[in-house]
């Protein structure tokens, strides 16, 4: 199947149930997480991921309870701190631009970091594994993506036989058009059909941006992330 063809299948009211459900199933543990996090006073730094797609990180933390989370795209860290914040997981990021994590007590030694490092090479190099790890890195159950990687045979070679990938940028905020995180999703569901797998697209939709998607007593939740649920069993 063509992308083209994928994105017409692709439907968003997945997501709008998935995000009500996360949300009024944890509506107090990701208020609390909100407001930690806004503790850390990281949503000040430019170009930092917004409050919205902060939130869906949340929710879909508390809702899938991951185990290990990959995450390629790191800046200042805001993205990996709500995941830490929502979740017991251990944190394995990277960026390939300057350092500017900032270092949090209490939450950062679940985030094992390794900037400076072009997140291309964050699945396949041996020696850059051992960066940032001591021991081998995990098979992964949940991947947040706000970078440019799309090789979709290295996501599914680093993940358990069931994962959820987050991808920032569904859409350019400012033009609207597709962007990075709508072609790496397509491409995993590709790769997903060419292997027999299973998987479910969540798209977010242009009305979302800015302000995400309402939630009845909460407030908007996901601007311009989108999700695919992979489940490696073929038939």
């Amino acid at each position: 199947m063509s992308q083209n063809n994928l994105v017409t299948a692709v439907n968003v009211n997945n997501n709008r149930k998935y995000i009500s459900d996360a949300v009024n199933g944890n509506k107090d543990q990701l208020q609390w997480c909100l407001d930690e996090l806004d503790k850390m006073n990281l949503n000040k730094q430019k170009n930092s991921i917004s409050r919205g797609d902060v939130a869906f990180l949340i929710a879909v933390c508390l809702k899938e309870k991951p185990k290990s989370i990959m995450e390629i795209g790191t800046w200042v860290g805001r993205s990996a701190y709500s995941m830490a914040l929502a979740s017991d997981a251990n944190i394995y990021t990277c960026d390939s631009g300057n350092n500017m994590f900032v270092d949090i007590e209490g939450y950062s030694d679940r985030i094992h970091l390794h900037p400076n490092t072009h997140s291309t090479r964050f699945l396949k190099t041996a020696e850059y594994h051992r960066q940032i790890h001591r021991n081998t890195l995990p098979k992964f159950d949940m991947v947040f993506v706000d970078g440019y990687h799309d090789d979709a045979e290295d996501i599914f070679d680093a993940c358990e036989d069931s994962f959820t990938l987050i991808a920032h940028d569904y859409f350019d905020v400012n033009t609207l058009e597709p962007c990075k995180g709508q072609s790496i999703i397509l491409k995993l569901a590709e790769y997903a059909i060419a292997h027999k797998h299973k998987y479910s697209i969540y798209p977010t939709s242009r009305n979302w941006i800015p302000k995400g998607y309402p939630v009845y007593d909460f407030g908007g939740v996901n601007a311009c992330c989108g999700m695919i649920k992979v489940s490696k069993i073929n038939g």
